[in-house]
């Protein structure tokens, strides 16, 4: 047991990290989130269809644990998938969560669509723990690392915290380290509500190295004719309660213990509002200071990052966000290389196809004077020497009608192949285009 026990708990992690609790380092998903916008592409792709259905789909074809719909929010929350209903907010001091799947609705988004559905037909699928389903979602920039909220997650003895980006900040990083310009470009993380204030080094070292500190500062403003300050976002690890005690304890102020300032919630759709004021009449000017210096001081912090994902085969791994842009592009590219070889075979066969017509056009209507299927099959096979599998195929595809009328522009797909085969030799330039396209 001594020996067996330690195997058996290790291979129950592994089976954790890989199937359950870390994301990819190529796509930048946890495979429940794969699954889930792999359903929605399925199921909801033109129309909004119930939340509930979806989760139901993907735990019946693809995910066989719990149902998923804490995935569907993330989604939603950061739009890559389109809700209809009431899907909650993070905006304001109290979060709402969505409402039951059965009152809401989903449905793909077209932007996630052309960018990383276009070519999911031309990945390996494979059966993980149901039915095959894509080995990577073959986005051209890891999902994690756009979202509107960073990702999150404990593992079996791993933690990893991964910081999200504007996409068009990476963009401008992978074209730096791609060699494919020469202006140095460091991008700062994306935190929702608040500004980075870290050195441009502290930033590289977490591009270059996936670890870090980052120092940040919620976003305020200060109205001195009015006294009051506007707190806009916090640190997005802490709770708006945990905030208000920071602020208050400060110094050991007590300013909202002892009532000298307030606060109300003025949120809106469009962001968060948080008016404090002081509520004092003596010493006005003395409680404003200190409840400028308290809010100020408060919302300053500092976010840690460590990137661990798994990689192709399943393996945890310590990465970078320079190698995952980079591991994503490359997946891509390769993808793109599958689909315009796959597109010259198709056209080839048609080309194929059609010269077979050709041979066959001027002797279908002679069929007419046999009296079976197997007759005609012979006659033909005779006047051209073709395969009789092959006429057959032929005659069973296509109406006489069209065999005799349809219009087969040989040169045209020649052509096409021609231009495909271009572009498979220049591929990096080709890819790079496309790259630096999809988001715009």
């Amino acid at each position: 047991m001594n020996e067996l026990i330690p195997d058996l708990y290790k291979s129950y992690g592994n089976y954790v990290n890989k199937s359950k609790m870390l994301p990819n380092n190529i796509d930048g998903l946890l495979p429940v989130q794969k699954r889930i916008l792999l359903t929605v592409h399925l199921v909801a792709k033109n129309t909004f269809v119930k939340t509930s259905k979806i989760l139901g789909e993907c735990m019946a074809r693809f995910h066989p644990h719990s149902e998923a719909s804490g995935t569907v929010f993330w989604g939603v929350q950061n739009c890559f998938i389109d809700g209809d209903g009431q899907w909650g907010t993070k905006i304001g001091t109290d979060p709402i969560g969505p409402a039951a799947p059965r009152y809401t609705k989903v449905r793909a988004n077209s932007e996630i669509e052309a960018v990383a559905f276009e070519l999911i037909n031309y990945v390996e699928w494979k059966e993980d723990e149901l039915d095959p389903e894509p080995i990577i979602i073959p986005t051209p920039i890891p999902f994690c690392l756009i979202s509107k909220y960073e990702l999150r997650s404990i593992a079996f003895g791993y933690k990893t915290e991964i910081p999200c980006f504007k996409k068009e900040d990476l963009i401008k990083r992978f074209l730096f380290i791609s060699g494919n310009a020469k202006k140095k470009f460091i991008p700062k993380p994306h935190i929702d509500g608040c500004d980075v204030v870290s050195s441009e080094n502290e930033c590289l070292e977490l591009l270059e190295t996936g670890k870090g500190k980052i120092n940040i500062i919620g976003k305020y403003v200060i109205d001195e004719n009015n006294q009051t300050i506007s707190i806009n976002g916090w640190n997005p690890r802490i709770a708006f309660s945990t905030l208000i005690n920071k602020i208050d304890k400060y110094n050991d102020y007590n300013l909202l213990t002892n009532g000298e300032i307030g606060y109300i919630d003025q949120s809106t759709k469009n962001g968060t509002i948080v008016i404090f004021e002081v509520l004092r009449t003596r010493n006005k000017d003395d409680i404003f200071e200190k409840m400028k210096e308290s809010i100020i001081e408060s919302l300053k912090d500092n976010l840690t990052y460590n990137i661990i994902v798994t990689d192709i085969n399943g393996n945890t791994i310590f990465s970078s966000v320079d190698e995952m842009i980079q591991n994503s592009y490359n997946f891509y590219k390769k993808t793109m290389i599958n689909f315009l070889n796959t597109k010259i075979n198709n056209l080839n066969l048609i080309i194929e196809e059609y010269k077979n017509i050709l041979k066959i056009r001027p002797h279908v209507t002679d069929c007419f004077n046999f009296n079976n299927f197997d007759e005609s099959v012979d006659y033909i096979n005779s006047k051209t020497n073709l395969s009789k599998e092959g006429i057959k195929n032929i005659l069973e595809k296509y109406k006489i009608k069209k065999i005799i009328t349809v219009q087969l522009d040989i040169p045209k797909m020649q052509h096409e192949i021609l231009e495909i085969k271009n572009n498979l030799s220049c591929i990096d330039a080709v890819v790079l285009d496309q790259y630096t396209n999809l988001f715009k």
